[in-house]
């Protein structure tokens, strides 16, 4: 059977490991579904009771798990359809081990369980009715949200926030749609003049409210942490001087003299339709031991320094480091600044090789300087300067560029839009505003189509119909109206276990 057809099996009983996998104090075995407790009940110690009330906490321990001795085990009971998944629902608290989480779930399957899919747990949730469609797309925004803001904002939306005040709307159209109908039964008589007002009344009122609710949707996508492009390299590679090229202005110091930029600097940065951030850092040097945190105080108080008197440089140094390292690890794409002029270094080789070749773009800087400079700069420039392009490339995005006569800057400005737009089809927030976003406009010329029919006085029956599109569409955001396919797209995207 398919995979997505299984995903909609809801009299399988299906079982994962629901915390992260690895070693730990306790892992989680999740298992949800019509036989979840006729199949973990044998393996319980003999004084567990035979059927628990709704819910029930036992400590108690499992035998007949490989050849293993009685394992010591947390068994929580949720029994449908007070549970997550409107189903019977147990979670296995385990010590984690992971040999040992591996043997009690393959018992667990072995007994009739199936290893569940991604996000089939919240799926079961959702077609349970435990939760909307809203509210899933947000669980599935928390668990990828990276910064502390984008986390507030998905939560809010978790809490409700969203799918409360269309839920209000929907109610108020449901009203108006069956005072309509409730016309139709007497055809001779037609809408007064008193009535079609209050009907249009309300259609403007209802759509109001929906741009009251798009507008939220936009502020929040401006609110999520947009696509962030970090420069890094050696001092004086280039950085500044690209970061100020592609800003079409000179926002940071551009000096000869390496370690110009010792703070990062962020900018708003927009191509075509995508605002972005643009970051330049300070170039990559060692840290010495003189200039390291004391690790006994990293996490305590306030950053000392190993030597009582260090030089205020190499303060300055290590902080600018500690920065630079801080923005590639927020980076969804860097610009590795490499000048065509200067062989490669091993600090270059260490560097490329903790960064990962599908993020990264190798931006080779100051063709200007070459012997023969063109507007398509090529590996034979390097050649004829005695360079060669460094083996560590192959297999890496490679762009040439000038900041000075800006060649190769529309090509990098392309890759980098193109990367932009897949990172914002893929955030789980971003697309589950997209899809809100598209069908609540649908829902507004709906209700915009319904009060010119009624202001021109159109039949009733006509009114009707927009106003169960408007309620379609309104439906298809909270997930009443859905496709498979609709749901098979956002639950694959969470975790097994989820």
């Amino acid at each position: 059977m398919p995979l997505q057809d299984q995903r909609f099996q809801l009299d399988d009983t299906i079982a994962a490991l629901s915390s992260a996998p690895g070693p730990a104090l306790r892992a989680i075995l999740r298992i949800s579904g019509p036989n979840a407790w006729s199949i973990v009940r044998p393996l319980l110690h003999r004084d567990a009771p035979q059927l628990p009330q709704h819910r029930a906490v036992l400590e108690t321990s499992l035998t007949g798990v490989a050849n293993l001795p009685p394992i010591p085990a947390m068994v929580l009971v949720f029994l449908g359809p007070r549970s997550y998944t409107g189903q019977d629902l147990l979670e296995l608290h385990l010590p984690g081990s992971p040999p040992l989480v591996e043997a009690v779930l393959e018992t667990l399957l072995n007994r009739g369980a199936r290893l569940a899919l991604p996000g089939e747990f919240t799926l079961r949730a959702f077609l349970s009715g435990k939760m909307d469609l809203t509210r899933a797309e947000a669980l599935l925004a928390v668990l990828h949200a990276r910064h502390p803001d984008s986390l507030s904002e998905v939560l809010q939306q978790l809490a409700g926030n969203l799918a409360q005040p269309l839920a209000e709307v929907k109610e108020r159209l449901l009203h108006l749609l069956a005072e309509i109908e409730a016309g139709l039964d007497f055809p001779e008589e037609d809408l007064s003049f008193a009535v079609r007002e209050a009907l249009i009344h309300q259609c403007r009122e209802a759509h109001d409210e929906i741009a009251q609710v798009l507008k939220q949707l936009q502020h929040r996508g401006l609110m999520q942490e947009g696509f962030r492009v970090v420069l890094t390299g050696r001092p004086n590679a280039g950085k500044s001087s690209l970061f100020n090229a592609l800003l079409g202005r000179d926002a940071a110091i551009v000096s000869p003299q390496p370690g110009t930029t010792r703070d990062y600097l962020v900018a708003s940065y927009r191509l075509d339709d995508v605002v972005m951030e643009l970051v330049d850092t300070a170039g990559s040097e060692p840290v010495w031991p003189t200039m390291l945190p004391d690790q006994a105080h990293a996490e305590t108080g306030p950053t000392r320094l190993a030597t009582p008197f260090p030089e205020l440089s190499a303060v300055i140094t290590a902080q600018a480091q500690a920065f630079r390292q801080q923005q590639l690890r927020q980076a969804d794409l860097v610009l590795y600044c490499l000048p065509v002029t200067e062989p490669i270094t091993s600090e270059d080789r260490e560097s490329l090789a903790q960064l990962p070749k599908d993020r990264t773009i190798l931006v080779r800087t100051k063709c200007d300087l070459l012997p023969t400079s063109s507007a398509n700069a090529s590996a034979s420039h390097l050649s004829e300067s005695g360079q060669q392009e460094p083996h560590e490339a192959a297999g890496w995005t490679v762009v040439w560029t000038s900041a000075i006569r800006r060649q190769g800057l529309a090509e990098l400005e392309e890759i980098i839009l193109e990367r932009a737009r897949q990172h914002s089809r893929s955030e789980p927030l971003m697309v589950s505003l997209g899809r809100c976003q598209h069908h609540l406009a649908r829902a507004q010329e709906a209700l915009a189509h319904a009060e010119t029919l009624l202001l021109h006085q159109e039949p009733p029956e006509l009114v009707a119909v927009e106003l169960r599109n408007a309620l379609d569409e309104l439906g298809a955001v909270l997930g009443e109206v859905y496709t498979e396919d609709l749901l098979d797209r956002i639950f694959s995207r969470f975790c097994i276990g989820k």
